[in-house]
């Protein structure tokens, strides 16, 4: 699961289900971009896929209307996006029964989905202690 939230409480996902590789991500940042005409502000943890040179390409063409926020190492309390994979885990995955990977993706798929329809649990996501910079 990929995701990108926004103070204003949106949010863009992919599931994928083999690893995330520098194409995977990639293809989230073309996703993220398509018909956009304002800049996009990622906020991005250090995971070693995010400083790849595919991955640098990608951004460095879009022109400077996409651009990267690196946190520092081991600081996932930082990134407002951690907030989905709480809220998914957490509240709506780790309650539900699991049968099998497909039942997982569905499952992920609807809580995500389910998300997306509240806005202001996404905009909390930006309201922590630890987040408030990123307003």
């Amino acid at each position: 699961m990929i995701s990108a939230v926004n103070r204003r409480g949106g949010m863009r996902f992919m599931i994928e289900e083999k690893g995330v590789n520098a194409d995977v991500i990639c293809r989230f940042l073309n996703h993220l971009m398509a018909g956009g005409k304002a800049s996009v502000f990622l906020i991005w943890d250090g995971h070693p896929v995010h400083k790849s040179g595919q991955v640098k390409k990608t951004v460095e063409s879009y022109d400077g209307k996409l651009r990267l926020y690196l946190l520092p190492g081991y600081s996932p309390e930082l990134n407002p996006g951690e907030g989905v994979w709480r809220e998914v885990k957490s509240h709506r995955l780790g309650r539900a029964g699991i049968f099998s990977f497909a039942d997982m993706k569905s499952k992920a798929l609807g809580a995500l989905r389910s998300l997306l329809q509240r806005p202001d649990i996404i905009r909390g996501f930006f309201h922590t202690p630890s987040t408030l910079y990123a307003l």
